[in-house]
């Protein structure tokens, strides 16, 4: 039947394929070179990208608030998952 960690890592590996992936670890360097103005920057130019496209689509309030607590509740049970497998929360930053 296997162990628990393998199960634990089926679901680890489904969380983040691309974060694992030469793209995503590429942009995750990339990321973290730009420093703390660069990501307010892109974060901020992300919310208006996504405000002026909301503006000329229709997309139902329902739906995007789903995604959105969909995400926020992977988020979640992500990061319980992690606490529970490496039994502290440490290296974060």
């Amino acid at each position: 039947m296997g162990d628990g960690n393998g199960r634990l890592r089926r679901v680890f590996v489904i969380c983040g394929p691309v974060a694992n992936s030469t793209i995503g670890m590429r942009f995750g360097s990339w990321w973290k070179a730009i420093g703390l103005r660069g990501r307010a920057v892109g974060i901020i130019l992300y919310a208006v990208g996504v405000w002026i496209t909301s503006q000329f689509i229709y997309i139902s309030v329902t739906l995007v608030s789903s995604i959105v607590a969909g995400g926020m509740l992977a988020i979640a049970v992500f990061v319980f998952l992690h606490v529970l497998s490496a039994r502290e929360v440490s290296g974060w930053v």
